[in-house]
């Protein structure tokens, strides 16, 4: 044998394992794609099965809605039924009519005197730094009041604090 000879053969070796690695890896692709695309028509048959047997349902329940509601009326137990229910509503406005404005009570105590006074110069358009100058602190504590702010007014900018602030009556 000659020295070509010898030194081609480790290489078209390795060649053809490359190649038959190649064919392997795209066996078990082909294949697992099968398997994977069985597992997605049985998915797709149950689901299928599943909305027909929802729509049979609810059709079903139509039809005895329909018998129900047709038997109340006989009864006279929709009429009372209507009644009662106007009558809860009643009852629930009149609760809520005194709690809404116990929600709408302004906030005024979780707010800092501090925090009232920068709130207060920022309706009136001051900046950062002239709110800072009027106060006499740093722009930082500017900085620090009005994230608690927009926090316990949860909102995120200026402006929102603002409106949010007349909407909860802290401003006038």
């Amino acid at each position: 044998m000659n020295s070509s000879a010898r030194s081609k053969s480790p290489a078209s070796g390795q060649l053809v394992s490359f190649h038959v690695a190649i064919i392997a890896v795209q066996t078990l692709t082909i294949g697992g794609g099968h398997i994977l695309g069985i597992r997605v028509e049985e998915r797709q048959r149950r689901y299928r099965k599943a909305l027909a047997d929802l729509a049979a349902a609810l059709e079903e329940n139509a039809g005895l809605h329909a018998q129900l509601m047709t038997q109340a009326r006989e009864a006279g137990v929709l009429d009372e039924r209507q009644r009662m229910a106007r009558e809860i509503h009643d009852t629930l406005a009149q609760g809520l009519t005194g709690i809404i404005p116990q929600l709408r009570r302004p906030v005024r105590a979780t707010l800092t005197d501090r925090e009232m006074q920068v709130l207060t110069l920022v309706a009136d358009g001051a900046s950062n730094r002239q709110a800072a100058a009027k106060l006499f602190i740093s722009e930082a504590s500017i900085k620090t009041h009005l994230l608690h702010i927009y926090d316990k007014l949860d909102v995120r900018y200026r402006a929102a604090a603002v409106g949010e602030a007349y909407r909860r009556g802290l401003l006038s």
